[in-house]
């Protein structure tokens, strides 16, 4: 019974060293993405980078809805051009 426990101890040991270093990779890897953000996105605290990313979001909302208007406009100018394109031809015969 000893021995099971003994390698069990072991196997835990050796799996906890293998999450402290791929703890310490991710933890690296993260650290060289964001040393290439611009120097004052790496001085904005989690907060403010997390106002100024809620921002953007609704500002990408904000340009479908614009878009979504303009092709609303260009279906209504359409239709307009259809009927009185029928209303001219109607007129000319």
């Amino acid at each position: 019974m000893k021995l099971r426990e003994d390698d069990t101890v072991l196997h835990y040991e050796a799996h906890m060293s293998w999450v402290r270093e791929e703890c310490k990779q991710t933890l690296e890897q993260e650290s060289n993405i964001t040393a290439r953000f611009p120097a004052a996105v790496q001085e904005m605290d989690i907060k403010s980078l997390e106002e100024e990313y809620k921002g953007l979001q609704g500002d990408g909302a904000g340009e479908a809805e614009y878009f979504q208007s303009l092709e609303e406009q260009i279906i209504k100018m359409k239709v307009f051009y259809r009927y009185f394109s029928v209303w001219l031809l109607h007129d000319l015969i």
